[in-house]
């Protein structure tokens, strides 16, 4: 092995290693741009079909007295059919309600996650909804919702698109964020864009930094001429990072008032078998091999294996 790469390696735990200039934003980049991300955009959401009730293990945050686990569930299944020719499966708790207030919130939730670009939503597999008001996660091809947690983020906060794009992009993080080019983009920048992702930099900082560059690059128009700047000047070798990447971004539409436009590209994640992610050339490769839970330990973020889904949940936001 190179020794450049070497090194980079053996520093991707440390963030303290890192971020010599402040994080400008804490906890995480949604709460400062809560409202940025909006409802009203175009969406990819095609159709929602019901399939039935089936037996299913869950991931359930509520389960071992709030410290989580899985569950078996009678849950109500769904196929979720996006305008660009992907697919998602949607798994509702029936704690929910009867069906048809199910149906209600799998077809309002299946419309909140069209919102998300192709990139993030091809490496969705599964959508686990919940009733009740509990944090959010994602990771493993999937997403963990709970309907009054969205409602909240929603209606109170008005963050509720931009945790979600987090959230997805926690998929994208674990096909990159032990690459060799995204921790030379690290340690180029020298420094986070939030707390959150300092404090948690191989877990938390592709979805901190993913968010901050969409916001940038599609929403320009919608923030701050500070804002733009604080975000351009933090985390340059990062925004170059995603930029080169090319990613498929439909439905999302290019912001006009963005001062560096991404190059318009088909080039996206293309769907696949679970187990295998996406190269830069949308060949499938390998998943990054999982870190033992020691190298985790302190994350509010981690949990324990809970193959085939096991998911990187943000703390309370």
């Amino acid at each position: 092995m190179k020794p450049f790469l070497l090194l980079l390696i053996l520093m991707i735990p440390c963030g303290s290693c890192l971020g010599q200039k402040p994080w400008p934003y804490k906890p995480g980049v949604a709460e400062h741009y809560a409202g940025t991300i909006r409802s009203t955009g175009p969406s990819a959401f095609g159709s929602i079909t019901y399939v039935g009730q089936q037996e299913k293990t869950v991931f359930d945050r509520r389960a071992k007295d709030g410290n989580g686990g899985r569950i078996t569930i009678h849950a109500h299944v769904f196929n979720i059919a996006w305008s660009d020719g992907l697919s998602s499966e949607m798994v509702a708790n029936p704690d929910i309600g009867d069906l048809a207030a199910v149906t209600a919130q799998a077809e309002r939730h299946a419309k909140i996650v069209g919102l998300l670009p192709h990139c993030l939503r091809s490496l969705l597999d599964r959508i686990v909804l919940h009733g009740g008001n509990v944090t959010m996660g994602g990771g493993n091809r999937s997403l963990l919702l709970y309907s009054e947690k969205t409602m909240q983020h929603e209606t109170q906060k008005g963050k509720l698109h931009e945790i979600i794009v987090h959230e997805a992009a926690h998929n994208l993080g674990q096909t990159m964020e032990k690459s060799p080019e995204w921790l030379a983009a690290q340690y180029s920048d020298n420094a986070f864009i939030s707390k959150y992702a300092q404090d948690f930099p191989l877990r938390e900082d592709v979805s901190e930094s993913f968010l901050a560059w969409l916001i940038l690059r599609y929403h320009r128009h919608r923030i701050t001429e500070e804002q733009a700047n604080t975000i351009s000047s933090q985390i340059p070798a990062r925004l170059k990072y995603f930029d080169e990447r090319n990613y498929n971004m439909f439905p999302v539409a290019a912001d006009a008032g963005s001062t560096e436009p991404p190059q318009k590209s088909s080039i996206g994640f293309q769907p696949m078998h679970r187990g295998t992610t996406s190269g830069s050339d949308g060949s499938p490769v390998r998943s990054p091999t999982p870190l033992p839970p020691k190298a985790w330990a302190g994350s509010p973020c981690y949990l324990p294996d809970l193959s085939p889904f096991t998911f990187h949940l943000s703390r309370a936001r």
